[in-house]
């Protein structure tokens, strides 16, 4: 991090507010248990992944909480079979042997 006096009142402010609400998250994520709020944090591998944890579990607690309507099926219409027609037998006598 920069030295204090390079970085403006606003960033500086930016800093530690950022700080404060990781903290807060921190110990709301372990129910206020945590003895060493800032070892914790400085142990966690991004404060982006924290808040990507967090969210997570809130929807999880929102999709328990929702039931989906269940779609009803419609039932299909069962075609009914065509009844195959006998091949038509015409009768026809063929001519076997010698033509005049």
């Amino acid at each position: 991090m920069a030295a204090p006096s390079l970085l403006s009142n606003r960033a500086t402010d930016i800093a530690a507010g950022c700080n404060m609400y990781r903290i807060a998250l921190w110990k709301t994520h372990t129910g206020g248990n945590a003895t060493c709020e800032t070892d914790h944090v400085s142990q966690l591998l991004s404060f982006n992944q924290l808040q990507r944890h967090l969210s997570h579990e809130e929807k999880k607690k929102k999709k328990k909480k929702k039931k989906k309507k269940k779609k009803k099926k419609k039932k299909k219409k069962k075609k009914k079979k065509k009844k195959k027609k006998a091949p038509k037998n015409n009768h026809k006598q063929t001519t076997t042997g010698t033509t005049t």
